[in-house]
């Protein structure tokens, strides 16, 4: 019996099934990017290799099977980070599922499924793919309500992106006047506002001006504190006279005798308001003489 011919497999290049992958995910937007990340991290792991019809038809399906850990390691997270995404990817997102293995040397078993639509899927044929991973692939966008008729369509070109928007273009004479209407518009509306903007500016410098004479008017020169008071005319009560040295000795001698008496209480502490721990005298009584007495239980001996 002869033997039978194996159905040849068209094997792709790895870079190119990796991007055609990433590509038929679903655009969840920046902060959903842990998608991209986890989908191409299982997909690393994995030993199947991806069919061509099934990529050009949108289809990515392969198994594999790793632990939490080894995502973590390659996604740079920590091991609940890694079990969330897996969690997000199947009930939020419906990308894979997977069976817990019971063994823990072992690691569980994924399966990534998905379908991408005819919107996402990259060109089949080699020369528009390599155009596509020049500048991206060719997309229409339908019409809104800001926009006139037609259909806007961003086309790869040599000096880049180029938007051609059929009905929209206007000739380069309208344009021209356009232009030269929006200048005129400009310039007429730019008087008034300048003309407003220098009145502004001249009353708030007036109001400065204004200000600042008013306080120097209130300020007093340095030699008006240096002259003598001013003498009323008009006051006829007699200056008293300084005190005469025995006035001096007196109030000195007063002062030493205070002093001696209120050694000889025992006060609480050196306080004004301290009182004696003997009688009510007070310490602030003996320093401005309004209680000078002695402390009777200063005269007071044991025999």
């Amino acid at each position: 019996m002869p033997p039978t011919k194996k159905e040849e497999i068209e094997r792709l290049n790895p870079k190119l099934v990796a991007r055609r992958v990433m590509a038929l995910l679903p655009r969840t937007g920046a902060r959903n990017s842990y998608v991209q990340t986890t989908i191409q991290a299982l997909h690393n792991h994995s030993n199947e290799l991806l069919l061509k019809p099934d990529l050009d038809a949108g289809h990515v399906h392969f198994t594999v099977n790793v632990s939490y850990s080894q995502l973590a390691a390659y996604c740079g997270c920590d091991f609940e980070t890694a079990k969330w995404r897996c969690k997000q990817l199947r009930d939020k997102w419906g990308l894979l599922t997977w069976t817990t293995n019971n063994n823990p040397k072992k690691g569980n078993d994924f399966i990534v499924d998905y379908q991408s639509d005819s919107g996402n899927r990259l060109p089949e044929s080699g020369s528009e793919y390599e155009a596509s991973t020049k500048l991206g692939p060719a997309y229409a966008e339908p019409n809104s309500g800001n926009r006139l008729g037609g259909t806007q369509v961003i086309e790869p070109s040599d000096s880049g992106n180029r938007v051609a928007d059929s009905g929209n273009r206007l000739p380069p004479l309208s344009l021209n006047c356009l232009s030269t209407t929006v200048e005129s518009v400009l310039a007429t509306s730019k008087e008034p506002a300048i003309a407003s903007l220098k009145e502004q500016d001249t009353s708030q410098q007036q109001e400065q001006d204004a200000r600042r004479e008013a306080n120097e008017s209130d300020l007093v020169p340095l030699d008006d504190y240096l002259l003598p008071p001013p003498v009323d005319p008009t006051d006829q009560s007699p200056i008293p006279p300084p005190p005469s040295a025995w006035e001096i000795a007196k109030q000195e001698s007063d002062a030493e005798q205070r002093r001696e008496l209120a050694a000889q209480h025992r006060w609480e502490d050196d306080k004004p308001t301290s009182r004696c721990r003997r009688c009510p005298a007070t310490l602030g009584g003996y320093c401005n003489g309004t209680d000078p007495q002695e402390c009777p239980g200063a005269t007071i001996t044991i025999g």
